[in-house]
């Protein structure tokens, strides 16, 4: 499976984050896709943000129940065959280069963009890489990241290092409520 589809899924259902989510605004539409190389982003396509939020938070659900051990659901799953069989696609060989490419057999920029990220989705659930598939128990953090490592928890140091001092944080409270309910 390529690493893009891999990292395309988990770009998507990551984009709703603390610091805003840019699916919430036309130009935040089209400045995501853009920078994912879907786009450039067409106007309409920049105004459907609703769609592009309803199919993360179904890649969501269905990444939350790999991450958790469980099967997604199969209406989630779809709901996510259908997002992307509504753009079937031809698999074609560029005969200088022989690598792969993927030409949408429809023309709706819309339609062949959720159909990109759907199936980018399906290609990381349907592959072995669903098993490293984990969600960032870090405060403030919930990020679905790909675990390089059977031990790795977090998305990044900056998480384990957050959740780290909350626990310290935590057992000091912890410390200093019991000591102040010692005395009279």
């Amino acid at each position: 499976m390529p690493d893009d589809d891999v990292y395309l899924a988990l770009a998507l259902a990551n984009s709703s984050h603390a610091a805003g989510d840019p699916l919430t605004s036309p130009t935040g539409v089209a400045r995501w896709l853009e920078a994912r190389g879907l786009g450039p982003a067409a106007p309409e396509t920049a105004l459907r943000g609703l769609e592009f939020r309803e199919l993360r938070d179904l890649v969501r659900d269905a990444l939350g129940a790999v991450a958790a051990g469980r099967a997604p659901s199969p209406a989630a799953l779809r709901r996510l065959n259908d997002a992307a069989r509504s753009a079937p696609v031809v698999v074609e060989l560029e005969p200088e280069t022989l690598q792969m490419r993927e030409t949408f057999l429809v023309t709706n920029p819309t339609v062949r963009a959720l159909g990109a990220l759907a199936r980018a989705s399906i290609r990381l659930l349907g592959s072995e890489a669903r098993e490293r598939v984990r969600r960032c128990p870090a405060p403030r953090c919930g990020r679905f990241f790909l675990a390089e490592r059977a031990d790795r928890v977090w998305c990044s140091a900056v998480c384990g290092n957050r959740a780290r001092v909350a626990r310290h944080l935590a057992r000091r409270r912890e410390a200093h409520r019991a000591e102040r309910g010692s005395h009279p």
